[in-house]
């Protein structure tokens, strides 16, 4: 009876040992093959992670590329994550925690460049400086003239 007990117990504890350790050798990232896409980084998705930054990019569908899928990229080139940014990315998508790992990325440009700030002149509005204007006998509507 009690060498029965110790096999059952030595059973029950190599079981235990088994389960354990496969568990402690399971991946903690399933990483793909390494892949490069051209992708737009979407407003709004840029978040500081340390030392770090994750974004969306938006990019061609790889099942139907008349669509436009997002994904989550993490790069340590925090700099070039600026909204409508337009990237070449290089690196390799972890399935486990679904976020793309970017080891590379170039800009190709900004799909919506900064605009500089216009002139009263540029604009074509010739009240910006009607503040100023002090006399009352303006008569600019009409012909132009001041009758002053």
């Amino acid at each position: 009876m009690i060498a029965g007990a110790l096999v059952l117990s030595l059973a029950i504890g190599g079981l235990a040992a088994s389960v354990a350790s496969r568990a402690e050798a399971a991946p903690t990232a399933i990483i793909g093959p390494t892949e490069s896409f051209t992708g737009t980084v979407v407003e709004g998705t840029i978040v500081p992670v340390g030392p770090v930054v994750r974004f969306s990019a938006e990019r061609p569908s790889k099942t139907n590329p008349a669509q436009l899928e997002q994904l989550v990229v993490e790069s340590a080139q925090a700099s070039l994550a600026l909204p409508s940014e337009i990237l070449s990315i290089t690196g390799n998508y972890d399935t486990d925690t679904k976020i793309f790992k970017a080891t590379s990325m170039v800009s190709l440009g900004n799909a919506r460049p900064a605009t500089t700030a216009r002139s009263s002149a540029a604009n074509g509005n010739d009240n910006a400086d009607r503040s100023a204007d002090t006399d009352s006998d303006d008569n600019e509507a009409s012909n132009g003239n001041d009758n002053s």
